[in-house]
């Protein structure tokens, strides 16, 4: 799951809308990975509570945007139906963020690149307690000009 975000980031980040299809090719199919990995999980873990529904929700917006960006590139779409599909990333995201300060995995996802391998930044925030007013937040849902904000 971690390596589909991280594609749709990658994706987000180098989006150049005549080369599309070149860049589609370029990042493979971990969506399809994603899939398999979940046939093959039978049910969540219960500990933490709530751990296999943000897990799901995760998984599911970035199987939703990969689904999208495939539509697109199968029926040559217009450009904003790219962006469509990647509107459910921070979705994913936002799902997935609590998860950081308990699982190290997640934690190192949402760290800058070139501190993952930084074990005492790592530990700083693993297991740190949840505060409001940090993570993947969301202003004026469904309203034009709405936005997501990411708050280490």
């Amino acid at each position: 799951m971690l390596r589909a975000l991280e594609t749709l980031l990658f994706v987000s980040r180098n989006l150049h809308p005549p080369d599309f299809e070149e860049l589609m090719a370029s990042v493979g199919t971990p969506d399809e990975e994603l899939k398999s990995a979940l046939a093959r999980q039978l049910q969540w873990p219960q500990r933490p509570p709530d751990i296999g529904t943000l897990l799901g929700a995760a998984c599911d917006a970035a199987l939703g945007a990969f689904a999208g960006l495939r539509k697109t590139l199968q029926q040559s779409g217009d450009v904003r139906d790219v962006y469509r599909a990647l509107r459910l990333l921070p979705k994913g995201l936002e799902a997935l963020y609590p998860l950081a300060a308990i699982l190290p995995p997640v934690n190192r996802f949402f760290l800058d690149p070139s501190l993952r391998s930084d074990d005492a930044v790592q530990a700083r925030f693993l297991g740190a307690p949840a505060q409001n007013d940090t993570g993947v937040m969301q202003f004026g849902e469904k309203e034009r000009g709405g936005f997501w904000l990411y708050v280490p």
